[in-house]
């Protein structure tokens, strides 16, 4: 070096000075390399009534690259210009934003229909990536089913699932309230609700949903936790072995006094603060909407029977299979039995809760008071004999995986005047097979364990019904 500098006199020691300076300084270096940009954005709430408005925020966090500029002897340029932030949302209630600021948020809506906002970040001209949030309306008078996101993960060696927010305003807009929780995983599932002033717990298996929170409860809702009933110890040293993710759906409705507000946009303060950025959608002031009455529904968690009163006693009407949607037009006194508009509007049935997961204002169905309980069975024919039972009934096959639960049934055909077999699942009528069957299988809602009966029968009626126990299959 020092004979560098003899050489080239006072302009080497110019060169040295600069070079120094510029290592010093930063220059001429990527101090973050590669490093991937950390950045938040967000769209608050989530769920809201038609004509409410959401926030939409981001934040760079200043995690950039370092300084990246070309030293020489005419000095060095400029570093790279700040990274770009673009929102924009389909259907447009919020005009496109590009901006510099590593920070910041505007207010967008009124929102009256799903909407999707995107959040792009570049940087120079590399494109860092484009992410999108969506905004769901959730409607008066129906529900809308949005799925809470419980992900598996190991605390030591226990299960462990993050809680959900449910508060205003991350989750939801205060015109919107929780009507109750459905269990869509294949485990029985642990729940718990805390609002303001209190929690509440209960164990949901597969399939099935809490009772309708009260009003008050529904709005005041802050957070949910789940976890998986009987997990035990887990290894966390695969990642085949962390616990499974948990899926729950709540179901959210929208309070009609909000819903039935004009739809307006907000009138921007005649004094911003400077540095924030005021969207203004003029809009129209449509008239007030009138809540469309929809009947409340229900779906069958399982195969189920439909009978002539609320309750067991009564006479069978017919049987639903699992899955079938059916339209509920009134409740017993106790809310434990609905009743059931049968097909094509040719009558109606009882059908019990138990069975049922309810959909709509059921609170509102009139109560319709049960006939009178039947006293004595129906007269068989006398010039048939009812069959005989099935004989040695049992289980041979039993599939239990997160995939699938079967129990397969077997028995002796034992009859010779039958017309039929009939299954049964605890008490409930499940399948009706033709005559000389033998075997049948089953798919029940994860959980158990199940009682199975078998019975022949024909015009006389039926024959007796054996039993037989099933453990059950919880994953």
């Amino acid at each position: 070096m020092a004979r560098s500098i003899r050489r080239y006199g006072s302009r080497g020691h110019l060169l040295v000075f600069l070079c120094t300076a510029l290592v010093l300084g930063g220059c001429g270096l990527d101090r973050g390399g590669t490093a991937p940009y950390a950045w938040d954005y967000a769209v608050r709430p989530a769920n809201v009534c038609p004509g409410d408005s959401v926030t939409v925020s981001w934040n760079t966090r200043e995690a950039r690259r370092g300084c990246i500029v070309s030293c020489g002897l005419g000095g060095c340029s400029d570093c790279a210009d700040p990274m770009q932030v673009g929102v924009s949302s389909s259907p447009t209630v919020l005009p496109s934003i590009t901006t510099f600021e590593q920070s910041g948020s505007v207010g967008a809506g009124p929102i009256t229909v799903d909407t999707t906002f995107s959040f792009t970040l570049r940087d120079n001209d590399e494109d860092l990536g484009t992410f999108d949030r969506t905004v769901h309306v959730v409607l008066p008078e129906r529900e809308t089913t949005v799925p809470l996101a419980f992900e598996g993960a190991c605390s030591g060696t226990s299960a462990a699932w993050e809680p959900v927010s449910l508060a205003v305003p991350d989750f939801r807009s205060e015109g919107v309230r929780l009507v109750r929780v459905c269990n869509t995983s294949p485990q029985t599932v642990s729940f718990y609700l805390t609002f303001e002033g209190g929690s509440t717990s209960e164990s949901l298996l597969p399939g099935r949903c809490t009772a309708d929170f009260p009003e008050t409860v529904g709005r005041k809702v802050l957070s949910a936790s789940a976890r998986i009933t009987f997990t035990g110890p887990v290894a966390c040293d695969t990642i085949s072995s962390l616990p499974p993710d948990i899926g729950l759906d709540a179901l959210l409705t929208c309070d009609v006094r909000t819903a039935m507000d004009a739809i307006v946009a907000a009138t921007p303060d005649s004094s911003p603060e400077p540095g924030i950025l005021l969207i203004v959608t003029p809009t129209a002031s449509p008239a007030p909407v009138t809540p469309t009455w929809v009947p409340p529904t229900a779906r069958f968690v399982q195969n189920g029977n439909c009978r002539s009163g609320p309750g067991g006693a009564y006479n069978l009407v017919t049987s639903y299979t699992q899955g079938t949607q059916v339209t509920l037009e009134g409740r017993s006194a106790d809310n434990a039995w609905w009743w059931v508009l049968m097909p094509g509007g040719s009558g109606h049935c009882f059908a019990s809760g138990s069975v049922l997961e309810l959909s709509g204002p059921t609170a509102s169905l009139p109560i319709i008071a049960a006939p009178p309980t039947p006293t004595t069975a129906p007269t068989a024919t006398t010039a048939v004999q009812p069959p005989a039972a099935p004989g040695k009934l049992s289980i041979t096959n039993q599939v239990c995986t997160s995939q699938a639960y079967t129990v397969s049934l077997a028995w002796i055909d034992a009859a010779s005047n039958e017309t039929g077999y009939r299954v049964y699942r605890d008490g409930n009528l499940i399948a009706t097979l033709g005559a000389n069957a033998g075997s049948y299988t089953d798919s029940p809602a994860y959980g158990g364990p199940y009682e199975y009966g078998v019975e022949a029968f024909n015009a006389a009626g039926a024959s007796a019904r054996p039993t037989v126990m099933e453990s059950g299959c919880i994953t």
